[in-house]
């Protein structure tokens, strides 16, 4: 039996479970929960003895998607940064110069990173 047919045949039981999830403190914001909740609710009804390995696995994304993110902003920030001290009208520089000066920029993550 497919995953679909499944769903349709106990579907009143995947409506029933999808409020009673388990332990789902991980999901940390609002479009984690939207796309991970009903795979709960389904995996509870269908496959109860699997849940602990979808817990295991969403854990996983999700932290893994939250190291993205965090990632992502440092290296935005970067960008930032350097937009700014190109804007300021040194755009012609050599790279160590430039490491220089984002080491020397006031509460900026840069003078306590290895470049």
């Amino acid at each position: 039996m497919d995953v679909v047919s499944c769903a349709h045949k106990n579907a009143q039981q995947v409506a029933i479970s999808y409020h009673i999830c388990p332990d789902l403190e991980f999901l940390t914001n609002e479009r984690d929960a939207e796309i991970w909740t009903p795979l709960f609710a389904l995996c509870n009804v269908v496959a109860s003895d699997r849940l602990f390995r979808l817990k295991a696995d969403a854990e996983e994304l999700c932290s893994a998607k939250q190291s993205d993110k965090q990632e992502d902003a440092t290296d935005l920030s970067l960008l930032r940064d350097i937009c700014e001290i190109w804007l300021d009208g040194k755009q012609n520089m050599f790279s160590f110069e430039l490491v220089q000066i984002l080491r020397n920029l006031p509460e900026a993550p840069w003078s306590e990173r290895a470049f």
